[in-house]
C-alpha cells in the first residue's frame, strides 16, 4: 500500500530529514523517535514523522516504517490516521504540523533536502561485501547506515519467514523449478520450507 500522494515532485525530503526536523521542533532526539520506546513524549513525535512522511514523500508506508526502526506498514498508516483525527480538534498540534510541512517544503524546493539523504542499507551492505577488506569497510559505516541495515534485515527476515511458511502450507500443491529454487535459497538461510513428518504416534 502506498502512502498519500506527495505534495510536490522530486526532490523530496528524506525520512532522515523529516525525523531531524521533528526532533528539533519537539526536543525529542531522532534516535528516540526511531527506537521501540512507547512513552507519550516519544510516540507523538514519531506519529508526526509518519504523518509528514506520508504527505511529503512518495515512499510507501512500509518504506517509511523501515526507515523508522523496522515498523510495519499498518503501524505507520495507523499513526498517520490518528494524527489526522487529532488535528481536527487540536489547533496547537495542527499549527505545529503545518509549520513543519511548510519548512520541509521550503528546504526541498531549495535543494537542501538532498544534503540529508536516507541511508540505503542494501547499498551499504553490498559495498562492504564487495570491498577487498570487508571488516575495514564495515568500520566506516555510519550509525544511521547500520541502523538502516538492521531494519532492512529484519524486514527481509519477516518476508522470508512468511515465504517459508507459505511453502510449508502449500506442500506439493505447487511444484517446479521456481519453487525448488526458492525453497533451496530459504533453506540455506535456515528457514524450514517443508512440513515436518509426523511421528508414528501422531505427536
Amino acid at each position: 500500500m502506498t502512502a498519500a500522494p506527495s505534495l510536490f515532485e522530486a526532490p523530496e525530503p528524506s525520512i532522515r530529514l523529516i525525523t531531524q526536523a521533528v526532533a528539533e521542533a519537539t526536543g525529542v532526539s531522532a534516535h528516540d523517535i526511531r527506537t521501540q520506546r512507547r512513552t507519550r513524549e516519544v510516540m507523538e513525535p514519531r506519529h508526526m514523522v509518519c504523518w509528514l512522511a506520508a504527505r511529503l514523500t512518495t515512499k510507501t508506508y512500509g518504506q517509511i516504517g523501515t526507515a523508522l526502526g523496522g515498523r510495519d506498514h499498518t503501524t505507520i498508516r495507523s499513526a498517520a490516521l490518528k494524527l489526522d483525527a487529532r488535528m481536527r480538534t487540536d489547533a496547537q498540534l495542527a499549527g505545529r504540523l503545518t509549520a513543519l510541512l511548510a519548512t520541509l517544503q521550503a528546504l526541498a524546493a531549495k535543494g537542501l533536502a538532498e544534503r540529508c539523504p536516507d541511508a540505503d542499507g542494501l547499498a551499504v551492505a553490498a559495498h562492504i561485501i564487495a570491498a577487498p577488506m570487508p571488516e575495514r569497510a564495515a568500520i566506516g559505516a555510519s550509525t544511521d547506515q547500520i541502523v538502516t541495515m538492521a531494519a532492512q534485515l529484519m524486514a527481509l527476515h519477516r518476508a522470508a519467514d512468511a515465504a517459508a511458511e507459505m511453502l510449508v502450507q502449500l506442500g506439493d500443491a505447487v511444484a517446479g523449478a521456481p519453487r525448488d529454487h526458492l525453497a533451496e535459497a530459504l533453506g540455506a538461510l535456515g528457514y524450514v520450507t517443508i512440513q515436518a513428518p509426523e511421528s508414528p504416534d501422531g505427536q
